[in-house]
C-alpha cells in the first residue's frame, strides 16, 4: 500500500482546466459582477512584481465578495453536470487500479477546494489538497490564496501530507502533466507523467518515467 498523488489538470482532465471551465460556468450564469472584474485586474496589477508569470495562476479575486456558501454550492452542481465530463478514462482506470490495490490517493491540484471536494467524493478518493482562499464574514476576499499547491509549494504540501499519513515520499507514486510539478516528479518513487507538456517530456524521456499519452 503506498500514497498516491494526482493533479487533475490536464492530468485527470483531459487538456483543460476545472477553473477556467468553472469560470465561464459562472458568467452563464451572471454570478461575475462588475466588483467582481474589478478585483481581478486589481490583483494582477498589484502582484505582478511579487508573482510575475505566474500571477494569473494565483489570481482568485474573480470571487471577491461573493459568498462562500453559494460558490460551494454552484461548484458542487458544476462537478456533477460539467467537469465529470471532462475525465481522462486511462486516468479513471488508474485510481481504480490503486483502490483495488489499497493505496490512498490523493488529489492534489491548484483548482479551488471547493471543486476538489466534491470531485474527490464521486471519484472515491480519500484525500485532497487544493487552493484555499481567505474569506471574510462568509465571503470570498481578495487577496492571495492562503494554500495554493503549484510548483514548489506541491513538494511541500506533499511532504507534509506524508508526515501526517505516515508515509515516505521516496516510496510514493505520481501523477502530472506540467514542468511545473518537476519537483514533486523527482521526489517520489514513481513519476507518472500524463499528457506532458514539451519540457516534461524531455525530462520523462530522459528519465525513462512512465508516460501516459
Amino acid at each position: 500500500m503506498s500514497l498516491v498523488f494526482v493533479d487533475l489538470d490536464g492530468t485527470l482532465l483531459v487538456k483543460t482546466s476545472a477553473e477556467r471551465l468553472f469560470f465561464r460556468y459562472l458568467v452563464r450564469r451572471k454570478v461575475l459582477g462588475i466588483r467582481q472584474g474589478s478585483a481581478f485586474l486589481t490583483f494582477t496589477f498589484q502582484w505582478i512584481d511579487t508573482y510575475g508569470k505566474h500571477v494569473w495562476k494565483k489570481n482568485k479575486a474573480y470571487l471577491a465578495h461573493l459568498k462562500v456558501c453559494e460558490i460551494e454550492s454552484l461548484a458542487a452542481h458544476f462537478v456533477h453536470e460539467t467537469l465529470m465530463q471532462y475525465l481522462c478514462p486511462t486516468m479513471r482506470q488508474r485510481l481504480e487500479m490503486h483502490h483495488r490495490n489499497g493505496d490512498e490517493t490523493v488529489l492534489l491540484t491548484g483548482t479551488l477546494d471547493c471543486i476538489a471536494k466534491p470531485l474527490i467524493l464521486l471519484l472515491e478518493m480519500p484525500h485532497c489538497c487544493a487552493t484555499v482562499c481567505e474569506t471574510v464574514k462568509g465571503r470570498f476576499s481578495h487577496v492571495p490564496p492562503i494554500i495554493h499547491p503549484y510548483g514548489q509549494e506541491k513538494l511541500r504540501i506533499g511532504r507534509d501530507l506524508c508526515r501526517k499519513l505516515g508515509y515516505h515520499l521516496s516510496e510514493c507514486t505520481a501523477y502530472a502533466n506540467s514542468i511545473h510539478d518537476r519537483s514533486l516528479l523527482e521526489a517520489v518513487a514513481r513519476p507518472v507523467v500524463v499528457h506532458p507538456d514539451r519540457r516534461l517530456r524531455r525530462i520523462a524521456d530522459s528519465c525513462s518515467w512512465e508516460i501516459i499519452a
